[in-house]
């Protein structure tokens, strides 16, 4: 019985690891959509970095917005690979890393409404709103990130070291935005896109990220 659930469980495993394809054999467009995802979210999040390094605010609101709305399609993208394995945290990894990344888009677009004449800027001026719609989900992002990369790193989801990596951008994403600290926050988004590309790249080619034979209870 115990040898039937677990081959079940491992079935299930490869199922949801599994991209879709079209009839041909090929990964599906929107498959790969999701996959250049991975790779685009972290591209356009150094350069809203860079942009910011390089005084120019409204260009990295700009960025900023675009590369916060990819990422909660690279949240919904990832939390897939081990919904089968870790439901649970898959569920609750969803639901923060949506809301961080809608966050993410708050910021951006104040980040540009700071560059108009007498602004006002939600973060620091919004009183209670500004709080629970910028602060509060803006600490969701370093949880979802740090939390997904333990969950790829438990579920076996190959390459291995991706799941490390994303654990590192996590812990840099707050103390570099909080902090101000311009080179720290190319550093944490260059390590988000070594490790979200590989990921991406492989989603894109068809392959099963899942490590063969992997059972990790839920």
């Amino acid at each position: 019985m115990n040898a039937t659930l677990q081959s079940r469980g491992a079935a299930a495993a490869r199922d949801a690891n599994r991209v879709t394809t079209t009839a041909e054999g090929s990964t599906s467009p929107r498959t790969r959509l999701l996959g250049a995802a991975l790779i685009a979210a972290p591209l356009l999040l150094l350069a809203s970095s860079l942009a910011s390094a390089a005084g120019s605010e409204a260009t990295r609101g700009v960025l900023g917005f675009y590369a916060f709305a990819t990422f909660a399609l690279v949240v919904v993208t990832l939390t897939q690979r081990f919904a089968a394995t870790l439901p649970r945290a898959a569920a609750a990894l969803t639901v923060l890393g949506v809301l961080g990344a809608a966050a993410g888009v708050g910021f951006s677009i104040d980040a540009i409404h700071s560059t108009l004449p007498q602004s006002v800027e939600l973060i620091d001026d919004g009183g209670t709103a500004g709080v629970f719609v910028a602060n509060v989900p803006g600490l969701m992002v370093p949880l979802a990130w740090i939390g997904i990369g333990i969950a790829l790193l438990r579920s076996a989801v190959q390459p291995r070291w991706c799941g490390a990596a994303l654990v590192i951008a996590g812990l840099l994403f707050p103390v570099s935005r909080i902090g101000d600290i311009a080179a720290l926050a190319v550093v944490g988004d260059l390590i988000f896109l070594l490790a979200l590309a590989p990921l991406g790249w492989a989603i894109m080619q068809g392959r099963e990220l899942l490590a063969p034979g992997r059972k990790v209870d839920g």
